[in-house]
């Protein structure tokens, strides 16, 4: 594509030699790391050397996660975050829990840029009031000097509400090297092919309301739909069991290349959480060939576009939900045509364009957000 590789030669003319680092304290794979070393790996492409760090107690299950990345990982104490920022021109926080990390490198500016990658408003998954969501809100404003951006115009006004911040929007992105449509599957086969991403410590994803509407959806039609639950290695411990009592595929917790895989065998991926910062599963969803339910309150209304490439619904309303996603499994040619159109708008929303975003956002002068 034209745009990606005049992308890439505009960043390398711009950026080529530039340090970065991002701090990402994390784990294992998830979308938000996902999405961060996606863009990571198009500032490589760009000529920037760019470097990652993280923990040491979470390297064995990080460097399992992601062992085949030809990113430099750095494992180090949060204490020496300060000595290694040294050498970088930019540092970059991924996690509100990790922003209090930076106060040390408040000094290293101007020379050292320090950025904040908010990729949701994450005072929303903790109750409203608690101390975890005082901390969230709080890391938006607490360092100063430091330089905000997220994905969506609603991340960034639930942090203008709330925080009195107003970070900047870099647009919305996925892979769409990896979520592509791969099976030579036909549009509008049977059984109709149906996903929903149950996690742990995710109460926002809306779990029960999601089985419950799985479960009523294969009572109703039977053979005519097969089911998936991912992204928890026991559902069970997460759902209770009369909500349940259903068939349907479990293939536990997945790597980005097994959604990947699992995605391009999909007709309808059903997002019922309460809200979705922006709503990556959505996306490569639709970038692999399937079309989607998504929230109404959230970033995903930004391209989801009701009923030409997918449907926005009232999560916090069951008829609707249960409603929409019957639809869209016996309406064959609606279903079909948001398929292909979900494909063709995607395809637009490539990281590298983000990555050049941040890098401008970071170093460049005059940013102007994406329209």
């Amino acid at each position: 594509m034209f745009d990606r590789s005049d992308t890439i030669e505009r960043g390398k003319s711009a950026f080529q030699g530039k340090k970065v680092l991002f701090v990402l304290p994390v784990m294992d794979a998830g979308g938000g790391a996902n999405v961060i070393l996606d863009e990571a790996l198009c500032m490589q492409k760009m000529g920037v050397d760019l470097h990652v760090f993280n923990l040491p107690e979470y390297k064995d299950g990080f460097l399992q996660s992601y062992k085949h990345s030809s990113i430099p990982f750095v494992f180090e104490s949060a204490q020496k975050l300060a000595d290694v920022a040294k050498n970088y021109d930019a540092v970059i926080a991924s996690a509100h829990y990790s922003v209090p990390w930076f106060k040390p490198l408040e000094s290293l500016q101007p020379k050292t840029k320090l950025g904040y990658y908010i990729q949701g408003f994450e005072a929303l998954i903790y109750p409203e009031g608690s101390p975890e969501a005082k901390v969230a809100i709080e890391s938006y404003t607490l360092i100063d000097g430091m330089i905000g951006f997220t994905k969506t115009r609603w991340t960034k006004e639930q942090i203008n509400r709330f925080a009195h911040s107003a970070p900047e929007v870099i647009g919305i992105s996925v892979n769409i090297d990896l979520f592509r449509p791969r099976l030579n599957r036909p549009l509008g086969a049977k059984p109709v092919h149906i996903a929903a991403m149950i996690r742990p410590a995710s109460p926002y994803r809306n779990p029960e309301f999601t089985a419950r509407v799985l479960m009523e959806t294969k009572k109703k039609f039977g053979s005519e739909v097969e089911i998936t639950l991912f992204g928890a290695n026991d559902v069970n411990e997460i759902v209770p069991a009369h909500l349940l009592d259903f068939e349907y595929r479990k293939p536990g917790k997945l790597t980005q290349l097994q959604v990947a895989d699992l995605m391009s065998n999909l007709d309808i991926f059903t997002d019922f959480s309460s809200h979705q910062a922006m709503g990556l599963s959505a996306l490569e969803a639709m970038a692999s060939g399937a079309t989607v339910i998504v929230p109404e309150n959230g970033g995903a209304v930004e391209f989801v576009n009701h009923r030409k490439n997918g449907f926005v619904v009232d999560t916090t309303n069951y008829e609707k939900s249960f409603k929409a996603l019957s639809e869209m499994v016996e309406n064959h040619e609606l279903r079909k045509s948001m398929q292909i159109a979900g494909i063709n708008d995607v395809s637009r929303l490539y990281p590298e364009r983000c990555a050049y975003n941040i890098l401008e956002l970071l170093f460049g002068e005059g940013y102007h957000e994406p329209s």
